[in-house]
């Protein structure tokens, strides 16, 4: 991860649904949605949106469904609450379809990429640095970077990746709809490892991919 969580990929497959939802190459579709952070004291929510690219998505054989899809997350340059500036940047995030159910299933398990949801969750927090602050004590602000940051008075935080469960894809027949859920640590403690706190956060998150807002 770069600074400021602005990690660009490029865009392989896209696709999307005309009148009969046949599906076409090289088009990109909205996706809009929120996450939610719980364990902190105070519940950060923040809508989210970008650019997804699908594939299989729109043979008629599969009703919606999908193999692959990747998220480009898009941030706008702004003051995070400790008054430091977030870049305007992207994030990408990876999903996989999990080979337990056909292409036909409407509702199946993904698999998703824990370093990209890693970025996206740390903007989030950095973005939030009052709120994350308050919980850990500090009398300072901060910001995370690759996975951690350092105050002034050496405090290190960290924040480490958990496994993304429960996420799962259902096809509506104006959208498809993911959510998923994941529990990573959020640590703080001094050099040496001293005096160690962990946090444990809850996120959730839900996503939605309407079949229209096609980027010609």
């Amino acid at each position: 991860m770069k600074k400021y969580l602005i990690p660009i990929f490029a865009f392989s497959l896209v696709v999307v649904f005309c009148a009969e939802h046949h599906a076409f190459a090289h088009k990109a579709v909205d996706f809009h949605g929120a996450i939610q952070i719980a364990g902190l004291g105070e519940k950060i929510k923040e809508d989210v949106d970008g650019e997804v690219a699908v594939s299989q998505w729109g043979h008629e054989e599969t009703h919606g469904n999908f193999e692959e899809a990747f998220f480009q997350f898009v941030f706008p340059s702004e003051n995070t609450e400790c008054g430091n500036l977030l870049d305007e940047g992207t994030a990408t995030v990876s999903v996989y379809r999990e080979n337990k159910y056909t292409t036909k299933s409407k509702k199946f398990p993904l698999d998703f990429s824990e370093d990209g949801m890693a970025e996206v969750i740390e903007r989030i927090l950095n973005k939030h640095g009052e709120i994350v602050r308050n919980a850990l004590g500090l009398d300072e602000c901060f910001s995370i970077t690759d996975g951690e940051g350092t105050t002034e008075s050496g405090k290190i935080i960290s924040f480490a990746n958990a496994y993304i469960a429960k996420c799962k894809a259902v096809v509506k027949s104006s959208s498809v709809n993911i959510s998923f859920k994941t529990r990573p640590k959020l640590k703080i403690y001094d050099a040496g490892y001293q005096n160690m706190k962990e946090y444990t956060l809850r996120i959730s998150g839900k996503l939605e991919i309407p079949y229209e807002h096609v980027h010609e």
